[in-house]
């Protein structure tokens, strides 16, 4: 028999309610470095800790993070080998027999490279959105994500799920606003998105530089931004000096002898008339009607007028 999917939690609280609250054991326990078909099905009943090969654990091809920061996987990969890994990873099976990443890729990597062959999982009973749910606030919470990669998550969670902008604040423990103006972000031009995910500017400038309309406009600011070092401050300043610099362009008055033909006709019609020159000698002019009786009244005059 099938069984149901379980029902979709907050995930607000974090990753602290899959954890069991016991502490793992300082030295690992020797079970077998592949577990047998009957140890994943009682470990995901209770969800306890396995020790399994590092080498049958993968990331998971739909993550949130897309990058890793070189030093810190450094230094935490010290940190493994001074200390071992003092949290397990988080993981689902895959249709192989290994196991897929939820949480905790960046510690997969540096138990790689520190040496371990052996590392403790958590397996999680979870389909591959619930676990981008989970991994997204794993990574929200640890702040290991950029404002882009944040906003790349929500936009996934709502493509995917197709939720609105309160149940992903809901799913991610964060305020609505939060959501609305971290998808924002992704409005930017490619350029400034380079300038924000290289850290050349905040948040806030970006933010700021989204007060403008004109992609030219907003790639000029954007540079005087980093050439001058602005502040927030200033460079919403600057954003509205652009602003009230671009004025709507002012049309050419029609000719008085337009304007005069155009008063006729309305005379002669009883209604509004519009002429517009495209060129010396080509426009248009458009009638106004507003009952059918109206109309019937003006398609007998100009029929009649024409056939004199």
């Amino acid at each position: 028999m099938t069984k149901k999917a379980p029902p979709k939690k907050a995930l607000g609280r974090g990753l602290s309610a899959l954890i069991p609250e016991k502490k793992a054991a300082a030295a690992p326990p020797p079970p077998p470095v592949i577990p047998d078909e009957q140890e994943i099905h009682a470990a995901q009943a209770s969800e306890s800790l396995l020790w399994v090969n590092i080498n049958i654990v993968h990331p998971s091809e739909v993550q949130p993070r897309t990058a890793i920061d070189e030093v810190r996987l450094e230094e935490l990969t010290e940190s493994i080998r001074e200390k071992g890994l003092l949290s397990p990873l988080i993981v689902r099976s895959d249709d192989a027999g290994g196991y897929v990443i939820i949480a905790g890729e960046r510690r997969w990597r540096a138990c790689r490279r520190a040496g371990l062959t052996r590392i403790p999982v958590l397996l999680k009973e979870t389909d591959e959105l619930e676990a981008f749910e989970l991994a997204l606030v794993e990574n929200i919470q640890r702040e290991d994500l950029s404002p882009l990669e944040e906003a790349e998550s929500y936009r996934h969670l709502i493509t995917s799920r197709n939720y609105q902008h309160d149940e992903v604040a809901q799913r991610v423990g964060k305020n609505r606003s939060t959501v609305t103006n971290a998808l924002r972000l992704l409005r930017l031009p490619t350029d400034i998105k380079g300038l924000l995910g290289e850290k050349r500017i905040s948040v806030g400038h970006a933010v700021a530089l989204l007060g403008l309309d004109d992609e030219a406009e907003m790639l000029d600011a954007a540079t005087q931004v980093v050439q001058k070092g602005l502040s927030v401050r200033a460079t919403e300043k600057l954003v509205q000096l652009k602003k009230a610099r671009k004025e709507p362009k002012k049309r050419p008055a029609p000719p008085a002898s337009l304007v005069e033909l155009q008063d006729n006709l309305q005379t002669q019609l009883g209604t509004r008339v519009k002429i517009k020159a495209r060129s010396s000698e080509k426009g248009s002019i458009t009638i106004d009607y507003y009952t059918l009786d109206q109309f019937e009244a003006l398609y007998k005059f100009l029929t009649r007028e024409a056939k004199r």
